[in-house]
C-alpha cells in the first residue's frame, strides 16, 4: 500500500520505454481529469488516500496502488498532509505548516523535500472533517490559525477577514436547520431555515427580524404563497390552518 512513481520518460524520447511512459502519463491525466476530484476517503473517520488516485511531488507523478494510510497521530485541530520520497512516497499528517511556501516550479506548497497536499482536515476526537483548497495566490499561512472552537465553528481566516463558520452550515446546530413546531407561534429560525405553524382561527405571525416566504393551506384546499417581513400576520381568514415558513434574508 503505497504511492508509487508513474514511469518517467526522457524529455527527448529515445527508447520504447519513453513512449510507454508517455502513454502512462496520458492515461493518468485522463483519469485525473475525468474522475479525480478528491483523493481522500469519504466519511468522517481518519482518512486514507484512495486506490487509483494521483499525487504530484518533485516533478514526478505517483499513483496509489491500494488504499494508502497516512502516518501520524495528530492532536485535535487543523491537520495537513505532506509527502516526501522518490521511488515511492511517505505520507504523513502534520500540524505546523509555517515553513511552507508556494513553489511555481511544482505548482504546490513545498518546504525542503516535502510537498503539502491541498487539503485541510479539522480533527475533533474521532471526527475528521475534510476540506480541499487551491493554495495558489491565497493567504495560506493564515490557515495555520484555524482551530475548532466548538462543535460547529471554525475560527480563523482564509484569504478574507472574519470567522469561517462552514461547519455550522452542515450540522444540526447551524443557522439554516429546520426547527420543529406544533402551535401557532413560529420559533425563530436562521437564514435558510424553515419551520411549520398551526393556526386555525388564530393570528399567525412570522418571527421578528428578517424576510420570509410562506406557503399556507386551508380547509378549502387552496394554497396561498407570499413574501413578507418579520413580524407580519400571515393569517388569511378563519379557514387557514397550515403554514410552512422559510427565512430567506
Amino acid at each position: 500500500m503505497a504511492l508509487i512513481r508513474v514511469a518517467q520518460y526522457n524529455s527527448t524520447p529515445t527508447v520504447v520505454e519513453d513512449y510507454q511512459a508517455q502513454n502512462a502519463h496520458l492515461q493518468a491525466f485522463t483519469n485525473q481529469l475525468m474522475t479525480q476530484q478528491f483523493i481522500l476517503s469519504e466519511g468522517t473517520a481518519q482518512p486514507v488516500i484512495k486506490q487509483g488516485c494521483y499525487v504530484s511531488h518533485g516533478g514526478s507523478l505517483y499513483v496509489a496502488d491500494a488504499d494508502t494510510s497516512i502516518a501520524g497521530s495528530p492532536s485535535d485541530g487543523s491537520v495537513y498532509i505532506r509527502v516526501s520520497g522518490t521511488t515511492s512516497l511517505t505520507v504523513e499528517f502534520v500540524t505546523d505548516i509555517s515553513g511552507y511556501a508556494w513553489n511555481p516550479v511544482y505548482t504546490a506548497l513545498t518546504s525542503g523535500s516535502y510537498t503539502l497536499l491541498p487539503y485541510l482536515i479539522v480533527k475533533a476526537s474521532t471526527v475528521w472533517t475534510r476540506y480541499s483548497f487551491n493554495p495558489n495566490n491565497q493567504q495560506f499561512g493564515s490557515l495555520a490559525s484555524l482551530a475548532v472552537t466548538g462543535n460547529t465553528t471554525i475560527g480563523g481566516t482564509l484569504g478574507v477577514s472574519g470567522a469561517i463558520t462552514a461547519l455550522e452550515a452542515i450540522t444540526t446546530n447551524g443557522p439554516n436547520k429546520p426547527v420543529d413546531n406544533n402551535d401557532s407561534t413560529p420559533p425563530a429560525i436562521g437564514i435558510g431555515g424553515f419551520t411549520y405553524a398551526l393556526g386555525k382561527n388564530v393570528d399567525v405571525y412570522t418571527p421578528l427580524g428578517g424576510t420570509y416566504i410562506y406557503i399556507m393551506a386551508n380547509d378549502l384546499f387552496s394554497i396561498i404563497m407570499g413574501r413578507v417581513a418579520g413580524g407580519t400576520n400571515i393569517r388569511a381568514g378563519t379557514a387557514a390552518n397550515n403554514y410552512l415558513i422559510m427565512r430567506i434574508a
